[in-house]
């Protein structure tokens, strides 16, 4: 059994990167298909063949998250940022996941950063918003709702 199992380990580790880029792409399909398990698939395979950068732990990790699969999509969320902490989507995204595990100080954190990477978009007031809710701070929950509206609402005009 474990032989086996090294043989398939070294066989998937062996794949070229235009096997893996192959993957990616039917992966990409998938996930925008909302088909989140068949993109995992693939995503997997794209994987073992050294394809390993953040685009592609922030993708396993927002499939993991649709499939509520949450603390598979924090470690994914964790490889993205680690691999790339600039993309304010990423904390955005592990804030949903810590918000939904009750990890409220670190759902926060993650939130703030979000907006400091990125001040005008009202889905990450609404989350924070979401966020304070829960941890009973009704005003600044009141504050961070006003923002997304005002934000959103300037995005119209």
């Amino acid at each position: 059994m474990k032989f086996h199992l090294l043989l398939a380990v070294l066989f998937l580790g062996n794949i070229s990167f235009a096997t893996a880029q192959k993957y990616w792409n039917k992966g990409n399909e998938a996930y925008e298909n909302e088909d989140y398990r068949k993109a995992l698939k693939y995503y997997y395979k794209a994987r073992a063949g050294n394809m390993n950068n953040a685009a592609l732990a922030s993708n396993i990790a927002y499939c993991k998250l649709q499939l509520e699969d949450y603390i598979g999509a924090l470690v994914e969320y964790n490889v993205a940022i680690k691999n790339d902490d600039s993309d304010p989507e990423d904390y955005y995204y592990r804030a949903e996941v810590n918000l939904n595990l009750k990890d409220y100080k670190s759902a926060l954190s993650d939130i703030n950063r979000a907006i400091k990477l990125e001040p005008d978009d009202e889905y990450y007031y609404a989350l924070r918003a979401e966020i304070k809710l829960e941890t009973n701070d009704y005003a600044g929950a009141l504050s961070d709702q006003q923002k997304a509206v005002q934000l959103n609402l300037g995005k119209k005009n």
